[in-house]
């Protein structure tokens, strides 16, 4: 399972991980969902994980992705992540 891989590397990271859930749609693309994407941790992730693209909460808010509001970074897998893992 990837969700789980990209889970258990973020936990090995020291970050906490609230929640791993299928996405309600498809996602051709993995994104990187924050209100601040300058914070220490989600330059991490983005350096980690090349393939994430960044979008605002405000933005993934009409995704109708549930998690989104759940936590400071959603992590939204996509297709060309499969790639890597």
């Amino acid at each position: 399972n990837i969700a789980k891989g990209v889970s258990d590397a973020c936990q090995n990271m020291g970050m906490r991980v609230a929640l791993v859930a299928n996405a309600e749609n498809d996602y051709q693309n993995s994104y990187l969902i924050t209100d601040d994407a300058t914070t220490a941790t989600a330059k991490y992730l983005l350096d980690y994980f090349p393939e994430l693209k960044v979008m605002d909460k405000r933005s993934a808010s009409s995704t109708g992705e549930d998690a989104v509001e759940r936590g400071d970074i959603t992590i939204i897998l996509g297709f060309d992540i499969q790639e890597r893992m």
